[in-house]
């Protein structure tokens, strides 16, 4: 959020979705240090539609993943990986690509990454 926010040097408006709101609250702080004044945070499940959020020229989708990255972190993780979570966190991931699809103008710019799978 802090680095597409200072990309657009105080143009146009920024919405940043997380569906943890302790994780919206930390976006919050760091953007009002920041002073980004255009950077709206919002509790959002990307997977529903949202009144709130207008549509958008661009769109950055950091979709949840599978948590293999974890493995090597937390061995917990490894303990509740299974493929039944996989095809759960694929599901998630066309929710989200569905309705971030819904909200892009005609002709605007949707970027879509995860970091596993």
């Amino acid at each position: 959020t802090l680095l597409l926010a200072e990309e657009m040097q105080g143009q146009g408006a920024l919405y940043s979705c997380d569906v943890a709101e302790h994780r919206v609250g930390l976006i919050r702080s760091a953007v009002e240090r920041m002073g980004f004044a255009h950077v709206t945070a919002l509790c959002n499940d990307a997977t529903r539609p949202n009144p709130k959020l207008p549509a958008a020229d661009r769109i950055l989708v950091d979709a949840p993943c599978s948590g293999e990255g974890m493995f090597r972190k937390i061995p917990e993780a490894r303990d509740e990986w299974s493929e039944n979570n996989v095809k759960i966190c694929a599901v998630r991931q066309a929710e989200i690509l569905r309705e971030a699809w819904k909200t892009l103008r005609p002709g605007g710019l949707l970027i879509y990454s995860t970091c596993i799978f």
